[in-house]
């Protein structure tokens, strides 16, 4: 491949089709961010949630690490009750633990 200059001094690499125009750029500097945007939204609305198997749930702590102490724990009525997770689905005890903890 080899580089070619224009007339104005812009350098291309030929064999890539032609240089891309000013308006080319700018429309694409806008829409892909756009674009990330959405899939982005599209992506954080999906409520799935992993199974506790796939996440190697247990119902007791793994040493000072369990569930009432992870950022994704939805703490139930009481200290001492179930409560749910942010990923993972189902009944979650407060002293179990998986693989996705994240300390608060």
């Amino acid at each position: 491949m080899r580089r070619e200059t224009s007339s104005k001094g812009s350098t291309w690499i030929s064999g890539f089709g032609t240089a891309p125009t000013r308006g080319a750029f700018v429309r694409g500097a806008i829409l892909l961010p756009a674009l990330a945007g959405l899939l982005t939204k599209s992506v954080l609305a999906d409520d799935t949630k992993v199974t506790p198997s796939s996440v190697q749930y247990q119902a007791k702590p793994n040493g000072d690490k369990q569930c009432s102490k992870c950022n994704f724990f939805i703490p139930g009525q009481t200290a001492d009750a179930n409560g749910t997770c942010k990923i993972v689905d189902g009944v979650i005890s407060p002293s179990g633990y998986c693989i996705a903890f994240n300390a608060k």
